[in-house]
């Protein structure tokens, strides 16, 4: 059972947090449709746990709650039956700081200005992509762009393989935008 204190501090919580935004500079990496605002994993991680405690998601999402868990200085184990959550979780939680993240970002995007800026004869004797990309989603020319962006991505290695394969599976989901009623 909850003790006053505890209580106490969570009725003085203003849980709008309107236009906050998240403490890391991980967290927008991806689109996730059922974010858990990061201020609420953090409120809780803060008044639930001590540093170097360990924290368990067993609904890891897009690991906001990995995230915030790891920012506030405590282990983080989480899972979840998505295998694209855990590719996205697994990228947000590299142990980098964002300066790196930022470089890994600079270098993918010019490998993928590489890859679509090679020619169609050298592009196609190599091009492939993962069996998950259904072909009635999409045209002739971005399957092809899809896979020469796969190809170039199966030859990086580590941090910047792990955050290439985000950025795909992240351009690979719907404009929220358009899809709003």
């Amino acid at each position: 059972m909850l003790n006053k204190h505890l209580i106490s501090r969570l009725e003085r919580i203003d849980w709008d947090f309107a236009g906050a935004a998240s403490d890391s500079p991980f967290s927008p990496l991806h689109w996730h449709p059922a974010r858990l605002p990061a201020q609420v994993a953090a409120t809780f991680i803060g008044l639930l746990s001590d540093p170097d405690e360990l924290v368990l998601d067993p609904f890891l999402g897009s690991g906001t709650t990995a995230i915030e868990a790891q920012r506030l200085g405590r282990t983080a184990i989480g899972f979840d039956l998505n295998p694209i959550s855990c590719l996205i979780s697994k990228a947000k939680t590299l142990p980098i700081r964002a300066a790196t993240v930022a470089a890994i970002t600079l270098r993918l995007k010019e490998a993928a200005s590489e890859a679509l800026g090679t020619s169609l004869l050298s592009a196609a004797s190599q091009a492939q992509r993962p069996t998950t990309v259904q072909e009635k989603w999409y045209t002739s020319r971005v399957l092809f762009d899809l896979s020469r962006l796969w190809s170039r991505i199966s030859s990086l290695r580590a941090f910047d393989k792990l955050m290439a394969q985000m950025a795909f599976s992240a351009i690979l989901l719907p404009d929220r935008k358009s899809t709003r009623l």
